[in-house]
């Protein structure tokens, strides 16, 4: 881009064609790629008028089934102007909080989620993984009871 010399407002426009052709190709973590860049390059006055993208970023790494880290998306500016919104809320469960969590968050915004480009199943699958995986991390050895408490609550 600097080669280019592209202004900001260029270098967003190319980065979201890039996250849209990408997307078109079924090149899933390439787009997400191109999204986050085009996220850091505002400002965090300017975080208010991406959040349409932000949402896209927010809702394409929770769908994609090979992507578990979030928290970097949090200190995007764009995605700190989501703050109060549905998906920042599911964000913020799927960065640190666990399947309860997310049940809870379903059975109070179920027509939120089943909009999303993802499935509740798909969802439930993931934060499965990632309550298993943040049990793991805390201690040497689970319980097997414990374990299913967790991964396999009541709904």
């Amino acid at each position: 881009m600097e080669k280019w010399k592209c202004d900001v407002q260029e270098q967003r426009d190319v980065y979201r064609l890039l996250h849209e052709a990408f997307s078109a190709i079924q090149q899933g973590e390439k787009a997400i790629q191109a999204l986050v860049r085009l996220l850091k390059l505002y400002s965090e006055n300017e975080g208010v008028e991406a959040k349409s993208d932000a949402h896209i970023c927010v809702i394409s790494h929770i769908a994609h089934p090979k992507i578990f880290v979030m928290d970097h998306l949090l200190d995007l500016h764009p995605i700190r102007a989501l703050d109060g919104q549905l998906s920042h809320e599911l964000l913020q469960i799927f960065v640190d909080g666990d399947l309860n969590d997310y049940i809870e968050f379903y059975n109070n915004n179920a027509d939120f989620v089943e909009k999303l480009a993802v499935t509740h199943e798909e969802n439930l699958r993931k934060m499965r993984l990632l309550t298993l995986a943040s049990m793991s991390q805390d201690c040497n050895e689970i319980e097997f009871s414990q374990l299913v408490n967790k991964i396999e609550p009541c709904n």
